[in-house]
């Protein structure tokens, strides 16, 4: 009798002890659920799907707006992508990885003024800086280094990146060549309607705009160059200009190096953009300059 009352006892405190401990797991579950499992909406606007497939129905009571953060419950794979179940006072719906961004942030440093310290963040695929990041130190660029057709745009530069594109552009025109800016700090709603549309004309597998807060252009250090040699244009020819000869040999000088070379895809994340260039800041550029010289062998 004493030896099944023991058995007895064990099993009830055994039992007590699984079920403390499963619902600690439930309510970290629950937890991770309602307060992380967080994606961020990066097209302009759209919809929830009612299954992980795109020739499923779009769900007419969901409507999605940038930037809008969406909690979602589980991850599912379906013909090479991943789809979020996601939940909202509306319901449950599907979102592919395309449409949303879990926003892994790069580590990078602030200054006093709140901006992003020159040269600490690293921007790709996978870290991004935050949707409403606005550089304080924006200045206009003059109309004489636009490109040309382009000098109706607004241009801006964070200060000191303006200064040193200025003066590798200046050093340019001395030997003879001529480099303009066709494109320079884009705010993520900006970003936003530029990845949408690159979605809508060359499909979910997109790979040549940065999703919002993702793009180096944010971070107001970083050009779209070009030249009369193609015609002020963005293109991949510019690399057979002599204008990007000049900044292959020189645009170490001012801090500034090419984001995207060819064939490293794997590493960069993007497709080869032989005109996309960003400056580094004085404090850094000897540490990018190792790297870039490794990436380009």
């Amino acid at each position: 009798m004493t030896k099944k009352l023991n058995i007895l006892i064990i099993t009830f405190f055994l039992t007590s002890i699984f079920i403390h401990a499963y619902n600690l797991y439930s309510e970290n579950l629950n937890k991770n659920i309602n307060m992380g499992n967080l994606v961020y909406f990066m097209l302009l606007e759209g919809r929830g799907f009612k299954n992980p497939d795109f020739n499923s129905d779009q769900l007419p009571g969901v409507k999605l707006e940038f930037g809008e953060a969406i909690k979602y419950i589980k991850k599912e794979r379906y013909e090479k992508l991943t789809w979020y179940k996601c939940i909202t006072g509306n319901g449950e719906f599907y979102l592919p990885e395309t449409f949303v961004d879990e926003k892994r942030f790069s580590d990078y440093q602030l200054d006093l003024n709140g901006n992003i310290v020159i040269g600490t963040a690293e921007i790709d695929r996978v870290y991004s800086i935050p949707l409403d990041y606005m550089p304080t130190d924006l200045v206009s660029l003059n109309n004489k280094i636009k490109a040309k057709g382009y000098e109706w745009r607004k241009m801006r530069l964070r200060a000191e990146a303006k200064t040193m594109f200025e003066r590798m552009i200046q050093d340019a025109e001395v030997s003879g060549l001529n480099i303009s800016i066709i494109s320079s700090f884009r705010d993520s709603k900006y970003q936003s309607m530029l990845y949408t549309r690159a979605i809508n004309r060359h499909g979910i597998n997109e790979n040549s705009v940065a999703k919002p807060g993702h793009s180096e252009h944010q971070l107001g250090t970083a050009c779209d160059l070009t030249s009369d040699e193609v015609g002020y244009a963005l293109s991949k020819g510019f690399e057979k200009s002599l204008a990007y000869e000049w900044l292959t040999k020189n645009s170490w000088r001012y801090g500034i190096f090419l984001t995207y070379p060819r064939l490293k895809q794997r590493i960069t994340g993007y497709t080869y953009e032989p005109w996309h260039y960003r400056y580094w800041g004085k404090d850094h550029w000897n540490k990018i300059f190792s790297k870039y010289r490794i990436m380009l062998k």
